[in-house]
């Protein structure tokens, strides 16, 4: 049986990820090795109207989130849109 990326996270993580974001989608894991042998995990989870980027420890602890808008629209005034 093949293993998923998700089955090598600490599992506290798989658990914030179930908690906060079970609708929304995964879209990247990396998983870095720091300087101190320690890992830390990027996750990226597209929603339906944001983008979260978040980084957790060798322990499942969050310890970075980033929330961007998927789509940056800024219409002016003088465009015409169909």
């Amino acid at each position: 049986m093949k293993k998923k990326l998700t089955d090598t996270m600490p599992q506290k993580i798989n658990e914030y990820i179930k908690t906060y974001y079970q609708e929304d989608l995964i879209s990247n894991i990396e998983i870095l090795q720091g300087e101190n042998g320690m890992a830390t995990y990027d996750i990226d989870i597209s929603g339906d109207s944001s983008v979260y980027h978040l980084k957790f420890n060798s322990s499942g602890v969050l310890i970075e989130k980033i929330t961007e808008p998927l789509f940056d629209f800024h219409p002016t005034s003088n465009q015409n849109f169909i």
